[in-house]
This record gives C-alpha cells, structure tokens and sequence, in this order.
C-alpha cells in the first residue's frame, strides 16, 4: 500500500476517521489538535503519539492494528 499524500488519493480524512476509532476504542483520548500534529508524522511517529494519548497498546501494535482498518487494506470500498 502506498500513501500518495494527497497526489492522487486524498487519504488524510480515511486516516483520521480510522485512527480516531482505533483511539476511541483502545480507551485514548482525541484531542481537538491530534489531526493536525499527525499531518506528515511516519507511521511510528504516529503510533507512538497514539500510545501517548492513552492507547493501552505498544506502538507497533498501533501501527498494525489502525492500518488493518484502512479501506485499501480491508479491501472495502474507499468514499
């Protein structure tokens, strides 16, 4: 899976919607800036920072699990 950045696919607004859920349910909390400090973070910059927001998981399990959920991994239909 590759993400374009925006180039062909404008992915942010799947991502954020997938890691909000995947923080919601692990007993994180969202915080009205999250988004935009993950805005060109790597994925074990931002796993990192989803573990500092309360995920009860290690980063790397982060990683696995939110881009388990991702429609281009799921094999579901993107909007």
């Amino acid at each position: 899976m590759f993400d374009l950045d925006g180039v062909l696919v404008y992915s942010e607004p799947v991502w954020e919607e997938v890691r909000r859920a995947f923080v919601a349910e692990h007993g994180g909390t969202w915080q009205p800036d999250t988004q935009s400090r993950l805005m060109g973070m790597s994925t074990g910059e931002w796993a990192a920072y989803l573990h500092e927001l309360g995920v009860g998981l290690p980063p790397d399990e982060i990683a696995r699990g939110s881009s388990s959920r991702w429609p281009g991994v799921t094999g579901t239909r993107c909007r």
